[in-house]
């Protein structure tokens, strides 16, 4: 394991799922893999009504 010495970001998943139903790349707020799931089986890439986002 590698450990680096970075400041602490304090982001909620909420955050996370509107911006990618906005369509903004989320990549470096999530492990590569799990950011991969989520592009591959197209999670929450919506409308955006169901974050409030029109």
């Amino acid at each position: 394991m590698t450990v680096v010495d970075a400041p602490m970001v304090d982001i909620s998943s909420t955050f996370i799922r509107e911006c990618i139903a906005e369509g903004r790349d989320m990549n470096f707020f999530m492990p590569p893999q799990v950011y991969e799931y989520i592009e591959r089986n197209k999670l929450y890439k919506n409308d955006g009504k169901q974050y409030g986002i029109e």
